[in-house]
């Protein structure tokens, strides 16, 4: 498995950080994901087919903004 890190932007609240959340479960591959709504980061554990775009394209379908850190 990967660990990757992510800068969210567009959070307003601990909602936003559980929606982000559920975004990333979502994607094949992903092992596990902790949205930090104090840090506005992610930490995400995937394997597989999964790629830090892919994951970044999740949140960003979801209504927020990423980057890898």
């Amino acid at each position: 498995a990967q660990t990757i890190n992510l800068q969210l932007e567009g959070m307003d609240c601990t909602s936003c950080a559980s929606s982000i959340e559920r975004a990333i479960a979502k994607v094949p591959g992903v092992q596990s994901c902790q949205v930090n709504f104090a840090l506005e980061q992610a930490v995400v554990s995937y394997h597989g087919e999964t790629t830090p775009q892919i994951l970044t394209d999740a949140v960003e379908r979801a209504g927020y903004h990423a980057r890898v850190l």
